[in-house]
């Protein structure tokens, strides 16, 4: 099952997508809706069910606690979070990319904004204009995704989680995900999860937050990624 990042178009994936296909994986996609009038909780609810969904599908077609997950930044907090409120749902794998697990200084300085976002304040989206389902993102929708952040972060790891056999991709240029951190959130939970920095090499005009295409990455790290992603996804476990 393949969940995208806050404020994507399901199309944000599709390079992902494609060379999962070409490999002979069938991708179920989950679609994440954003800027509806609702409480951050059940904005929150609403993804979570979007992955529960997806994986009911997977499922159906794979077989029970043999699908996988490939989740892209605010896809892998909801991954996350639906797997610990969900302990009777696994998953065999989880290839997380640019999990919002820590956030660097500048991007965590958005929880000061969050009591604006009861007057529908949003930001402008930086992310390239094909890939981004809005040209704004809503306050309500990061406070969604950073309680999110702290649900998963809470220092219980679910059964669930912990089986998952998992591995992380971050960027070293990513200005909106901590590399350092990641680590030490895996680190902290005593967890076997392999985290792998990669550098990326996006045009220089691009505020960057790791986006998942070869033109956005550069064609090393892209090249890179996708053979991470492929080696993980068909290792024994």
């Amino acid at each position: 099952m393949i969940a995208p990042g806050l404020n994507n178009r399901p199309e944000a994936m599709e390079p992902l997508i494609e060379v999962l296909t070409a490999n002979g994986y069938e991708c179920v996609r989950t679609t994440f809706e954003f800027g509806e009038r609702r409480e951050p909780d059940a904005v929150a609810q609403k993804w979570i069910a979007g992955v529960a969904e997806a994986h009911a599908l997977a499922e159906q077609r794979c077989g029970k606690g043999q699908a996988c997950a490939v989740a892209y930044s605010l896809g892998a907090a909801v991954t996350l979070a639906f797997l610990r409120r969900m302990p009777a749902a696994f998953v065999a794998r989880m290839f997380l990319v640019a999990p919002p697990l820590a956030l660097t200084q500048p991007a965590a300085l958005i929880r000061a904004l969050m009591p604006l976002r009861r007057f529908g304040v949003a930001l402008p989206s930086l992310a390239p204009a094909a890939i981004r389902a809005r040209s704004s993102t809503t306050l309500t929708d990061y406070h969604a995704l950073l309680s999110l952040i702290d649900e998963v972060s809470q220092p219980e790891i679910a059964a669930n989680v912990r089986a998952a056999s998992t591995k992380i991709l971050v960027s070293d240029r990513d200005e909106l995900v901590d590399c350092a951190g990641v680590r030490e959130w895996v680190a902290s939970r005593r967890l076997d999860w392999p985290v792998q920095v990669i550098h990326t090499a996006p045009p220089r005009s691009m505020r960057h937050h790791l986006l998942l295409s070869e033109s956005t990455m550069g064609p090393d790290a892209w090249q890179l990624l996708t053979t991470e992603l492929l080696r993980h996804l068909s290792a024994s476990i």
